[in-house]
């Protein structure tokens, strides 16, 4: 049993450090770039601001903004989860309104730079449209919320 034991211990040991070894070296640019080319590569979570693509701020170019296609070019992302996001506010029937209006804007303003780039972007829903905009070497565009509010609550 100790001799078990003891080469447990050995092997666990060996491992470890070949690991560490194999931890330690460094990928070359190349075999980083082919890594890079042969996965999907999925940003779960990119905040635009109010004014994304409005006029002044276009985000079909270089913005000061973290999302807009040069970046998604230059970084070759797959696919970018934009959330739409409202502030966090109590829920009451005006804030309800507020981040209705907040929400609505912003989804406006990705569908219109959606639809300015359809060679270069198209929303994507599924396994399937990832997969298959990645195929047509597009960038997929998908949707999230933050800080929704209840929409079925607000006053007509």
């Amino acid at each position: 049993m100790k001799k078990i034991i003891i080469t447990s211990l050995v092997l666990s040991l060996a491992l470890n450090l070949a690991c560490h070894k194999k931890a330690d070296s460094k990928l070359s640019d190349q075999d980083t770039a082919e890594l890079h080319k042969s996965a999907i590569t999925i940003d779960p979570h990119i905040d635009i601001r109010a004014d994304f693509d409005a006029p002044g701020n276009d985000a079909g170019t270089e913005t000061v903004d973290q999302f807009d296609l040069a970046k998604l070019e230059k970084g070759k992302l797959d696919v970018a989860t934009i959330a739409l996001f409202a502030d966090p506010l109590r829920r009451t029937p005006e804030n309800i309104i507020l981040a209705r209006k907040q929400v609505d804007s912003k989804l406006t303003s990705i569908k219109d730079f959606v639809n300015k780039h359809p060679d270069k972007l198209e929303f994507v829903a599924s396994t399937a449209d990832i997969e298959k905009v990645v195929k047509d070497g597009k960038h997929g565009i998908l949707l999230s919320f933050l800080n929704a509010l209840l929409w079925e609550k607000i006053p007509r």
